[in-house]
């Protein structure tokens, strides 16, 4: 379902050169979940920027769900995003003047699906049925994140990508949000890449990768 093989990635700080993806190679089948840890600032929220295709690498080739992303134009690879691919992000991403519901509504408007009752459903599915019509600001942030799982997993794509999706949260919370998100992946059967700092959430994936000094290479013990 994915595929990345020598992925390099730098960027230019003033007069230096930092490169931060040095030859990433991955490769993750339909179904499975990895998990991407790391010390902050190794490189992988970088690394899930490019494998989500809202960042091209310098060099290297990323498959995903068949398609080469690195040969598409940006209006296909729009396109691609819109069809294969939904991120659940540390900061909620919630639209402020937007309901739960419309906001799980949005992203399916955009495709032209039939959205009131499929959103409806995921954010039932998230335990937020009585929480529909609450702006994101009368919410708790366990309830913004529920809200942010029910979007992505309201779009039926076959492959999901999770940044920190913990990070902004308690302990007790974030378990609770492990759960839900980890459930609702296998329910479906979706291809999960997750980014987090939380070695407990980690664990729950089938596979857990490091990142250091711009390699990715398998943590011992999973």
């Amino acid at each position: 379902m994915i595929q990345l093989s020598n992925i390099m990635k730098s960027y230019r700080q003033g007069a230096t050169v930092v490169d931060v993806l040095r030859g990433v190679n991955l490769e993750v089948a339909a179904g499975a979940s990895v998990a991407i840890v790391g010390a902050s600032g190794s490189g992988k929220s970088t690394l899930l920027s490019v494998m989500a295709c809202m960042d091209r690498p310098d060099s290297g080739r990323l498959v995903l769900n068949g398609r080469d992303a690195t040969a598409l134009t940006e209006s296909e690879l729009a396109q691609l995003r819109n069809r294969q691919l939904a991120i659940v992000f540390q900061s909620f991403e919630l639209v402020p003047a937007f309901t739960a519901l419309e906001n799980v509504m949005l992203p399916l408007e955009i495709r032209g699906s039939a959205a009131h009752a499929v959103a409806a459903e995921a954010l039932h599915s998230v335990g937020l049925s009585h929480r529909l019509h609450h702006l994101p600001g009368q919410l708790s942030g366990g309830e913004e994140q529920r809200v942010a799982i029910a979007r992505a997993l309201a779009q039926d794509t076959p492959i999901l990508f999770a940044d920190e999706p913990t990070g902004n949260l308690d302990r007790g919370t974030g378990s609770e949000i492990t759960e839900m998100l980890l459930r609702g992946v296998r329910e479906r059967e979706k291809t999960l890449v997750l980014v987090t700092h939380d070695p407990e959430f980690a664990r729950h994936a089938d596979r857990i990768m490091r990142l250091d000094n711009g390699v990715l290479t398998a943590e011992t013990g999973k």
